[in-house]
């Protein structure tokens, strides 16, 4: 079996903890570790991922399939040339990731009036030009899905959620929740997550707070660093793929605050995968897709997204034992068989079926 890999996501390898780059990485390991030969096109810029294919492209190696991981946002001239000579090769079949449909919802993600002015006009064009090149698209959920056929009506559309990582057990040693995750309210919940935490801890320390995030969205964040200088209950934690399982190790649950938004109903974030790898029960707003998944395994708790019954659902985990060991055998279930290794089989399997 000859497998192509593309990685349309910049990658820096002094920076590999950002979402796409975490889910690219991992994938293009586990094709890997599948596979004896995986030809990879991957770079710090799509200038250096065409001189890559360009060299490829003179061995005339025959694929069985290639697959390819989308970056965010509209994707640069020199990948879109890359992605149409990909027709010129011998694969079998081409598909591609589909990482996100910001422009559908008027989401504005770019500097500049015209920027964003022309940002779905030329994303609706691009995803034309996607189903030209290739036999399957994968997107991440179902709604996500239903979403995207209403601009590519006759496209082949196959769901391909992250996968969990294969992490020992962590310890159990604090009564804390843990956040992990962008700080940008729009799509975070930040604001939320504070005032339920402050909510409870308002007479006495009850539950603490750890929360991890990148440095740069921190120090711009003046209302998380001033209550991280006033409140014992909150730790802030930047770390890397690495050393994040000892902030796993000193929380006993995990929060999802995202709410009111309604292209995040669509998404099933990594992180929401990260928790279940981590064997840690989750608390989250009964908010799209991310609600539907944990009501329908049974993995934690659904709320609304009023503080006092988000603080209220959240103490009774703490406090209710058998509940929260229910949880956690429920994400071990769900955990065994939805590694990242059993992603890449779904992707073999679709592909060598069409």
């Amino acid at each position: 079996m000859n497998v192509l890999y593309i990685i349309l996501t910049d990658i820096n390898n002094n920076n590999l903890n950002s979402g796409p780059t975490v889910r690219s990485m991992t994938i293009r390991k586990e094709l890997e570790k599948k596979y004896k030969k995986v030809d990879v096109i991957q770079g710090e810029n799509a200038s250096e991922r065409f001189k890559i294919f360009y060299q490829l492209r003179k061995k005339k190696t025959v694929y069985d399939y290639c697959y390819i991981e989308s970056r965010v946002g509209v994707t640069r001239w020199t990948d879109t040339k890359l992605l149409f000579l990909l027709k010129k090769l011998n694969i079998g079949q081409i598909a591609l990731y589909y990482r996100d449909m910001y422009w559908a919802y008027k989401i504005k993600v770019s500097t500049g009036t015209l920027k964003n002015f022309l940002v779905p006009f030329v994303n609706k064009r691009y995803i034309h030009f996607l189903n030209k090149i290739c036999d399957v698209i994968f997107v991440q959920s179902e709604t996500f899905k239903k979403e995207l056929l209403k601009y590519i009506p006759n496209a082949t559309v196959e769901l391909l959620p992250p996968g969990c990582d294969d992490i020992d057990e962590p310890l159990f040693t604090e009564k804390a929740a843990l956040y992990v995750g962008e700080l940008a309210n729009q799509f975070s919940g930040i604001d939320l997550l504070l005032d339920v935490f402050s909510y409870i801890n308002r007479s006495e320390e009850r539950v603490r707070l750890n929360i991890v995030c990148r440095k740069e969205e921190y120090d711009e964040n003046l209302r998380l660093i001033k209550m991280n200088e006033m409140c014992q209950w909150l730790s802030i934690f930047h770390c890397s793929k690495e050393t994040i399982k000892e902030v796993y190790d000193k929380s006993s649950v995990t929060i999802i605050p995202r709410n009111g938004d309604e292209y995040t109903k669509l998404c099933l974030p990594v992180k929401l995968f990260e928790y279940i790898s981590f064997e840690k029960p989750i608390i989250s707003i009964d908010h799209g897709e991310v609600g539907e998944f944990i009501k329908e395994k049974q993995i934690g708790i659904v709320t609304d997204h009023t503080k006092e019954e988000f603080a209220e659902k959240i103490i009774d985990l703490m406090e209710d034992r058998e509940k929260y060991l229910f949880y956690k055998e429920k994400i071990r279930e769900y955990k065994k068989n939805n590694m990242w290794s059993n992603r890449v089989d779904m992707i073999d399997t679709i592909l060598s079926s069409e």
